[in-house]
Order: C-alpha cells, then structure tokens, then sequence
C-alpha cells in the first residue's frame, strides 16, 4: 500500500544468490549507490565542469545520510538511482533525443514503481512544455511531452490495471497515511 512492487522484485531476484534478502538488499543498496556516484559525476559534468562535479560528486560520497543508505537494505537508494537516471537520460543532451527521452521515461516509470513518490517525475511533460530547455516549436514539444507521458505510463500501467482491479483505482495508495503520521 505504500511502495510499488519493482523492489520486491528485484529483492527476490537478488535474494537468491546469497540466499538471504538482507545481504541482498545491501548488495542492491550499494549498486545502487554506486549508479548514483556514477550519474552525479557525468551528469554534473554535462551541465557545469569536471572540477565542480568531482568536488560535488566527493561531497555526496562523504554525506554521512548517503553512507548510511548505502548500507542499509531498503529502498531509498534503489529509488534514488532510478530517479537519478531518470534525470541522467532527460538532461544527457542539449537537443532532444528520443531514445534518451523514452529512457528518462521508462526510469521514471519505474521509479514510480519503487516509489510512489517518483510521480513527481511524470512533471517533465510540463518542463518539456514550459521550460522548453531544447528549444522546440509547440508542435515538437507537444510531440516530445507526449512520448514522454506515454511511455512513463505504460511502464507502471500492468501495476496501475492490477491496482485497478483489486481496490478500484489506477493509481491506489496509502502514502497520505506516512504523510499524516510525519505532520502529526
């Protein structure tokens, strides 16, 4: 009710070479992590210099919170490596390629499904639109938004028609129940 299915998946995929889930899921936790290193460096790269993403990039690596997730077997890392190279594949170029746009879609997707707060991901329709970043005609950025919204949906939609099914919504969760116990 309150993470998709992918992690659990991907923690019974991994459980079975050690053969237990914890070492498992600090095996995914720190695969994780490292993605995450990787994207930070060579997306920060792409949009600043080498020297500021090296220094960024070290400063994450030290951040006593990143240590800590790296080796703690759950989903904050896995979510953040999908959600990262989410932003890897969206911002990798300064045009519009649709290979990297269906990408930054499917991991987003799939972020979705690791998390249900990676929703806030499917906002590149309107970055896409608004920012317009690549310099696109409307039609263009219609037609780039409009990739993007597909295949974002598609990659969650087998989960989103389950979900459907068996409690009556498209998009069913309880995370306002994790909201409402933090403010309270």
């Amino acid at each position: 009710a309150f993470r998709g299915p992918l992690y659990p998946m991907v923690l019974a995929i991994f459980g079975f070479i050690p053969g237990d889930f914890f070492p498992a899921g600090i095996f995914i936790a720190v695969l994780s992590a490292s993605v995450l290193i990787f994207v930070t460096f060579e997306l920060l790269k792409k949009i600043f210099s080498t020297v500021i993403s090296f220094f960024v990039t070290v400063l994450l690596v030290v951040n006593p919170v990143f240590i800590q997730y790296t080796y703690s077997a759950g989903t904050d890392m896995f979510f953040n490596a999908l959600a990262s190279l989410t932003l890897y594949f969206f911002f990798n170029n300064k045009e519009l390629s649709y290979k990297n746009l269906i990408l930054a879609a499917i991991f987003g997707g799939l972020s979705y499904l690791a998390r249900y707060n990676g929703i806030f991901l499917a906002s590149f329709v309107f970055v896409i639109l608004f920012v317009n970043s690549w310099n696109l005609n409307w039609i263009n950025r219609i037609k780039a938004s409009l990739v993007f919204a597909v295949v974002f949906l598609i990659t969650f939609s087998p989960w989103g028609f389950y979900c459907l099914s068996e409690k009556g919504s498209f998009f069913y969760n309880e995370n306002y129940k994790n909201i409402a116990y933090e403010v309270y």
